[in-house]
């Protein structure tokens, strides 16, 4: 079963490949028949431009050259009093239809026909050529009644700076995913390349328009040319790139946050933080020393007098002396306050 959609559908594959070389090969054909019939016009060549024309009618029966010629002649002038010796031309599009219609008793398969501009300095035409099928020469030329004015092409170029400004965004994006920490890069890249909408798009004739289901896969940026009528800007908004650029945004924003948490310095309990420190309360405790004077009573804040402490003698302040207490101490002693000790 497998080898069978197998079979199938390389057949298709190859089918398709080779229908698609044919239709380049003839699309080839059709351009150049197209445009070496308006050259031979403006050169006023009738015999090469019948050359590339069908002269049989439907029934198979030669079309009198001469009549044929002569109609060719009345086209040329139109051209030419339209829009002077000096035309331009420009084989736009080849387009096929493979649907049969009828066309009085007779049934014509499919239709190829290209899209021709005709123009000189101030306005512009079109004009459809119509193949046959069979012998790929012109089946007939259906001049275009409408005439447009050329339009001033110079704004249209400097809306093309949009399009500068949009690409660097994309490229400044995909540098910026390449260096970020973010996950799934390779999503980014794609997305940013091939997602962008909706669509804005600026023509010299339709203007400035909103398409909200069109995506831009050139990176956002688009031109369409060839023929005056459809020059057309399309700038898809890049909406992948802003949202990677908002998630690396993000990203830099957590981190940091973190990491000023981490040095956070440590919290101080109120209790611990003293703004002025209180005086301590000095208590002093009387000591009595047997000495040769009596019983001298120190008030000491100490286990050892020390100076500026007040002596007593016989509860009374002692006398300015020296005296000893112990074996080897001795005070100095002014209206009885210490002075000395050793």
């Amino acid at each position: 079963m497998i080898r069978k959609w197998l079979t199938y559908f390389l057949l298709s594959f190859f089918g398709f490949l080779l229908f698609g070389c044919s239709q380049i090969v003839d699309t080839k054909i059709y351009e150049d028949t197209s445009n070496n019939f308006f050259k031979n016009l403006k050169e006023n060549k009738p015999d090469s431009c019948v050359a590339l024309m069908v002269t049989e009618n439907e029934q198979g029966k030669k079309i009198d050259l001469d009549t044929f010629k002569l109609s060719l002649n009345f086209f040329r002038k139109a051209i030419v009093e339209e829009f002077g010796e000096n035309f331009e031309w420009k084989t736009i599009k080849i387009s096929y239809s493979f649907i049969d219609y009828n066309q009085g008793d007779s049934i014509i398969n499919g239709q190829i026909s290209a899209l021709v501009q005709i123009n000189n300095e101030s306005k512009f035409a079109y004009n459809q050529v119509t193949f046959d099928k069979k012998t790929k020469k012109i089946y007939y030329i259906s001049p275009g009644s409408t005439r447009y004015p050329i339009p001033n092409m110079s704004g249209f170029w400097l809306v093309g700076l949009i399009g500068v400004v949009i690409i660097g965004f994309i490229i400044f994006s995909i540098i910026k995913v390449a260096k970020s920490e973010l996950k799934y890069k390779w999503l980014y890249y794609i997305g940013i390349l091939l997602i962008n909408f909706p669509t804005v798009s600026f023509g010299p004739f339709k203007g400035i328009y909103l398409e909200t289901l069109k995506i831009v896969f050139s990176m956002g940026v688009k031109v369409s040319h060839g023929d005056y009528l459809n020059y057309c800007w399309s700038f898809g908004l890049p909406i992948v790139a802003m949202f990677a650029n908002y998630k690396i945004y993000r990203l830099k924003k957590q981190k940091s946050e973190s990491s000023f948490e981490e040095i956070k310095p440590p919290t101080i309990e109120p209790d611990l933080i003293k703004t002025e420190e209180e005086p301590k309360e000095i208590v002093y405790i009387p000591r009595t020393y047997k000495c040769q004077e009596g019983n001298l009573v120190i008030e000491q804040e100490l286990h050892n007098p020390n100076i500026g402490e007040k002596v007593f003698l016989d509860n009374k302040p002692a006398p300015s002396g020296r005296y000893k207490i112990g074996f080897m101490s001795y005070l100095e002693v002014e209206d009885g306050i210490i002075v000395s000790f050793d």
